[in-house]
């Protein structure tokens, strides 16, 4: 009987020991929450002491719902090289399945969002982008915990299809919307205020034109003589001469319209 009872105590103590040491492994790899179903979990790694231990249990309450699909992940580091590569070799170093899941990463200089799996397919780099240009905001201000709880929030609202805030795209389309409109009445402008071709009676009508002859000669060509015999009853005489020229010469003209300069501008 009593050999029964210490073997009980003996099973009892190694579970209890497996266990406690399961929990300690999970809290060095800082594993908050295993989901049972999907065996995916909750991993508040924040080394650069971000969060208030308070902080980080609210936030991690928020990150459960994500693991229905992946491993939520929130990283805080120092300034690394290569953001992408660290988050990849971080999230593939988990313990349990990583086929699937999500790195919320922040350090000095960026704030990132690793995908990957089945999850990556949902997401992509588009809606990645799109909620890193909602919270950036918050880091900047420093209130963390909103930062990275509305960062884990638009997470899951897109894994469920939901709408989340596109600020950003819709202040890009606006923008490429002034851009058009401002092109279009550009052209309509340009097309109404453009100076036609002026016609040639126009041209001639509106132009100062002078001519100036200068240097002219005159030839003797011939010369003719007709005989009048006198009149018996009165005595006349006379001849009549008749001559021709022919002149030569050159000239030459010039032409006016109106005067036009320039100017430049040196940088």
């Amino acid at each position: 009987m009593e050999i029964k009872k210490l073997a009980l105590i003996t099973i009892t103590a190694l579970l209890l020991s497996i266990s406690l040491f399961q929990v300690l492994c999970l809290a060095e790899d800082g594993s908050r929450y295993i989901n049972p179903e999907t065996g995916y979990g909750v991993y508040i790694l924040d080394e650069d002491s971000l969060l208030k231990p308070e902080e980080a249990d609210s936030l991690s309450e928020t990150m459960k719902e994500i693991t229905a699909y992946g491993n939520a992940v929130f990283l805080s580091r120092g300034d690394v090289h290569d953001c992408e590569s660290y988050c990849r070799m971080r999230f593939e170093s988990l313990p349990g399945p990583n086929k699937s899941g999500v790195v919320l990463y922040i350090d000095p200089e960026m704030i990132y969002i690793f995908a990957s799996g089945d999850m990556y397919d949902v997401l992509g780099s588009r809606w990645c982008d799109t909620i890193t240009d909602n919270i950036y905001s918050y880091s900047y201000e420093g209130t963390y915990l909103k930062c990275f709880t509305d960062g884990f929030t638009q997470i899951r609202d897109v894994m469920q299809n939901k709408s989340i805030p596109q600020p950003m795209r819709y202040a890009g389309n606006a923008v490429l919307a002034l851009l058009i409109a401002f092109f279009c009445t550009f052209l309509f402008v340009k097309k109404r205020s453009s100076l036609q071709d002026a016609a040639d009676g126009e041209i001639l009508k509106n132009a100062s034109v002078d001519c100036t002859v200068f240097g002219t000669t005159a030839n003797l060509i011939s010369t003719t003589k007709t005989y009048s015999p006198r009149s018996s009853s009165h005595s006349s005489g006379g001849h009549r001469s008749s001559g021709g020229h022919r002149s030569s010469g050159g000239h030459r003209s010039g032409g006016g319209g109106h005067r036009s300069g320039g100017g430049g501008h040196r940088r």
